[in-house]
């Protein structure tokens, strides 16, 4: 967000930066500012009203700088810095220091690195690299001017001084000096600077960062970890708090750890928020710098008793009515419930907020389909497919089974609604296909079977309809066409190669049945999505009329 409040900067996996309404979230401006990806963005605030400096990292190693007039909503480009990238790998991390707007941290994967920006030219100080063998940067922020806090992905965390080990002094808190400003202490041992200036002489002794505390759990393995830190005023006496929920590898014992210590203060407050400091010091040095052990440390389940979730795993899912989402259960059961439920308590955790339950199926629900009521007379209804080979047609309003058709030899796959070319015998129809690579053609209004098609050898790619001769074509993955004569319902042909495909061009509709689950791994990686908000009250209804009123009364 700009540093007036009023726009909101976005960038992502696109070479374009969006301006967004800090109150309305609406893009006011799009604009292509390099020709490559974006992986961080960072702000920073100038002396001038309105006017911010814009820093993007980009996926070639380039960092750019563009000054941001907000009145004008205009991008002026200032420099572009080649980055120390020397893993091949994009900075995911950026932040501006708050207590000194001209550094910047850069956080990439094995090596991290502080910038000093200035108007022509924004300088590389110093680079450090992770300091644990096997273990990668996660994310980091600066706590004081010349202080930084980085972390691991696996259960590590670090203060750095940013300058040589030869300003740093320790000793017990009773000793440090009033006027020295601490840069770490747990309340027992301190680790300070008789004399801190920042900025100093262009930053000369910046080129050096010292490691001066690491943060560790009593477990001491290695562990996923997400940290949360608390930070507090000086004047307030009371310590920094680094939250972490860790997860070790296997998977097991899921720990929330909380590390207290006091930072960015001088001598005279810490002492009296410790009460004078007079603690008998247990913890020592080691290698020159403080290691913090958790205040607390409990296991999450301790702390949060959630049960195991009886509720069957759920197997497939479609909408109904735009309001509701009926879920296919491993059970046979389908549960019927609010659109906002799934959200809201999660999949697992729809039991007990069911708006209807229907029972029926003899094993695991595969598939699931809901027509649009106006096209069956207003009737709401859902068809759904198991393993037990069955087609069943519910009737929504009074969860009643209105039919039960047994008409595969195996699992049914999926559901394909009709083309709306086709001809008026076939429009309220459903086709039914199997793993058996049958198919099977059911009118939802008259609740009978009126084609079923078997022996096809593959799966089946496409269904393709000649409506005025009354021809069925169903295409096989392996180029195969079966011509089937929709008045016998008798099988006409069986057709290969070239001609497959005259025959389907003279068909006059179709519908596609080739399973796409697959087709994603082939496509580029370099693809963008767009997603957009959706706001709907607790029953599902969207709302757009009323989003303003409900952020005047969340904000």
């Amino acid at each position: 967000m700009t540093s007036s409040g009023k726009h909101v900067i976005c960038a992502g996996y696109s070479s374009y930066v969006s301006v967004l309404d800090a109150s309305s979230l609406e893009t006011v401006k799009k604009i292509q500012l390099h020709d490559n990806w974006t992986s961080s963005l960072g702000l920073q605030p100038t002396d001038t009203k309105f006017i911010d400096r814009i820093f993007a990292m980009a996926f070639d190693g380039l960092l750019h700088s563009y000054a941001f007039d907000e009145t004008k909503l205009h991008f002026e480009r200032e420099t572009q810095t080649k980055c120390g990238d020397r893993n091949g790998i994009p900075a995911f991390a950026m932040e501006v220091n708050g207590f000194d707007k001209n550094l910047v941290l850069v956080v990439q994967k094995k090596a991290c690195g502080i910038y000093v920006t200035g108007r022509a030219s924004l300088v590389l100080l110093v680079t450090f690299d992770c300091p644990s063998e096997g273990r990668y940067w996660a994310g980091g922020r600066f706590l004081s001017a010349r202080t930084v806090l980085l972390h691991t992905a696996t259960g590590r965390a670090y203060i750095y001084y940013l300058g040589p080990a030869s300003d740093v002094s320790k000793g017990l808190v009773s000793t440090v000096p009033d006027g020295a400003v601490v840069l770490i202490s747990d309340g027992k041992m301190a680790w300070f600077c008789p004399h801190l200036d920042v900025g100093a002489m262009n930053y000369v002794a910046y080129h050096t960062v010292t490691c001066i505390s690491e943060f560790y759990n009593s477990k001491d393995e290695d562990a996923f970890m997400c940290p949360v830190l608390l930070s507090t005023s000086a004047s307030s006496g009371k310590p920094h708090q680094l939250f972490s929920f860790q997860v070790p590898l296997n998977g097991k014992g899921t720990t929330v750890s909380c590390w207290r210590f006091w930072g960015s203060l001088f001598g005279a407050d810490l002492k009296s928020a410790c009460g004078g400091g007079q603690q008998q010091a247990e913890s020592k040095a080691v290698q020159n710098m403080l290691r913090l052990t958790p205040a607390n440390e409990l296991s999450f389940l301790h702390g949060w008793k959630v049960s195991p979730s009886k509720t069957p795993k759920a197997t497939c899912a479609c909408l109904v009515m735009n309001k509701y989402l009926a879920i296919g259960r491993e059970s046979g059961d389908i549960d019927i419930v609010l659109l906002s439920v799934p959200f809201t308590y999660g999949l697992s955790g729809t039991r007990g907020h069911e708006h209807l339950i229907l029972h029926g199926h003899k094993g695991m629900v595969r598939c699931l389909f809901a027509p649009e009521p106006k096209d069956h007379a207003g009737k709401r209804l859902l068809v759904s497919g198991g393993v037990d080979c069955t087609v069943r047609i519910w009737n929504l309003d009074t969860s009643d089974c209105l039919g039960s058709y047994l008409l595969h030899t195996q699992s049914i796959d999926t559901f394909i609604p009709m083309s709306s070319e086709i001809g008026p015998k076939l429009k309220s129809c459903i086709v039914s296909v199997a793993k058996d690579h049958s198919i099977a053609i059911i009118d939802l209004d008259d609740l009978v079977c009126l084609y079923r098609f078997s022996g096809h050898s593959h799966p089946i790619r496409g269904i393709h309809w000649r409506t005025n001769d009354e021809i069925m074509v169903v295409e096989c993955i392996n180029g195969t066409a079966y011509v089937w004569q929709l008045k016998t319902g008798h099988l006409d042909r069986v057709e290969s190669g070239s001609v497959v495909e005259d025959i389907i061009s003279q068909c006059d509709s179709g519908v596609s049945v080739e399973d796409y689950s697959a087709g994603y791994r082939n496509a580029n990686i370099k693809k963008t999505l767009t997603a957009y908000p959706v706001y709907s009250d607790p029953d599902g209804e969207y709302l757009p009329s009323k989003l303003k009123d409900w952020k005047k009364t969340n904000t």
